[in-house]
C-alpha cells in the first residue's frame, strides 16, 4: 500500500498538481471506506509513511 499511495503522490505532482489534502488524519474504518491516514493518534501506517517521506524529500 505504501509503495502505490507514493507512486500516487509522486505522480500527482509530476502531472502539474498543485496542493492535495488527505480528506482525513485519523478515523476509523466506515461502511464507506477508510479515509483517514491513520485510525489512532502516534499510529504508524503505509499510508502516513508515504506523506511523511513526500513532505520530508519536498522541504
Amino acid at each position: 500500500m505504501g509503495e502505490i499511495y507514493e507512486e500516487y503522490l509522486q505522480t500527482w505532482f509530476n502531472l502539474g498538481g498543485g496542493e492535495l489534502a488527505n480528506f482525513s488524519d485519523v478515523g476509523r474504518y466506515t461502511q464507506y471506506g477508510y479515509w483517514g491516514t491513520t485510525e489512532k493518534l502516534n499510529e504508524s501506517t503505509a499510508k502516513s509513511e508515504a506523506i511523511s517521506n513526500l513532505i520530508n524529500n519536498s522541504l
